[in-house]
């Protein structure tokens, strides 16, 4: 019972979560979302949204993942990130 809860709990919690739309706007530095095509927590206009709103803001979504993209597609998750860091120190190795 507990364990089918648990799911449930977490994503109310994700859902009802305060607007962090203002840190993201005053944060200067480079800023990465990665959204599951199949996120069903956070609509791609608003990922859209948020990303656009970043000073140096890149969204990147993944196709056969949902909300938690590491989990649902780890491989194609660490390439993104991998690419984002690589982005963000000017490296082109």
């Amino acid at each position: 019972e507990l364990e089918e809860e648990h799911p449930r709990r977490a994503t109310a919690a994700l859902r009802d979560r305060p607007d962090a739309s203002d840190v993201v706007r005053a944060y200067g530095g480079p800023f990465l979302l990665v959204r599951g095509a199949d996120d069903e927590l956070l609509p791609r206009a608003e990922a859209e949204e948020i990303a656009a709103s970043a000073a140096r803001g890149r969204l990147e979504v993944v196709e056969g993942a949902g909300h938690i993209v590491s989990q649902d597609r780890p491989e194609r998750f660490n390439e993104l990130l991998l690419e984002f860091l690589e982005w963000t120190s000017g490296s082109t190795s």
